[in-house]
């Protein structure tokens, strides 16, 4: 879920939107990442949608480190993905 900057000023004093974890689909694969998480940044890049995310898997490069808050404390964790492509 999309965060605005201005949803996210009550959150921490931060003037940028961030993703939030709604759902972690396979905890077995992202043992690190909770529900309500809020994604910060991958690797050094500034995180504030979707498709920013998303972009920066690839075959190669199958996960990412991430800075999250979580509770007001910033943490450092990796987000890893999965091939569902032959599942579609």
């Amino acid at each position: 879920k999309e965060i605005s900057p201005k949803s996210m000023n009550h959150l921490v004093q931060d003037l940028k939107g961030a993703l939030q974890v709604e759902t972690v689909l396979d905890r077995n694969l992202n043992p690190a990442i909770r529900e309500g998480d809020l994604i910060l940044k991958a690797g050094d890049k500034r995180i504030e949608n979707n498709w920013e995310l998303l972009r920066l898997f690839t075959e190669s490069q199958r996960s990412q480190k991430l800075l999250v808050l979580r509770d007001g404390v910033k943490l450092k964790v990796v987000l890893s993905s999965n091939d569902v492509t032959e599942e579609v």
